[in-house]
């Protein structure tokens, strides 16, 4: 056994200088340009929903190109109320990778409400 002890060394500490750390996940956006992008294509999904949402409580259906028409009405006076604006600033202030990841996904209102506001 004495013989092996050098061997047994050398390969011990070859084995902890050549641990590799894990690799740290790529960030979803890089600049504030594309966290502004994640925010707008966020509230792209929030509108959408509350569109199917009254279109679905008011008993209505319509055809893609129509529904996006709607979507494209609701996202103007979104903005033209101010509402974007204010979205966008608080978008950026607290938008994190994991709560755009749950809400981007989130096929509700109830859903997107959960990820940033989860039970304690």
């Amino acid at each position: 056994m004495k013989k092996y002890l050098p061997l047994l060394l050398l390969v011990a500490s070859c084995a902890h200088s050549h641990v590799v750390p894990p690799p740290q996940p790529k960030p979803l956006w890089n600049s504030p340009s594309e966290k502004m992008a994640a925010c707008v294509l966020l509230q792209d999904h929030i509108v959408g929903l509350m569109a199917e949402k009254l279109l679905l409580d008011q008993g209505q259906y319509m055809g893609p190109v129509e529904f996006n028409l709607f979507k494209k009405a609701w996202l103007e006076e979104f903005a033209r109320s101010g509402a974007s604006d204010r979205f966008d600033r608080t978008c950026m202030d607290t938008l994190d990778e994991s709560k755009y990841q749950c809400a981007i996904q989130a096929p509700t209102l109830f859903g997107i409400k959960s990820c940033f506001h989860p039970k304690q």
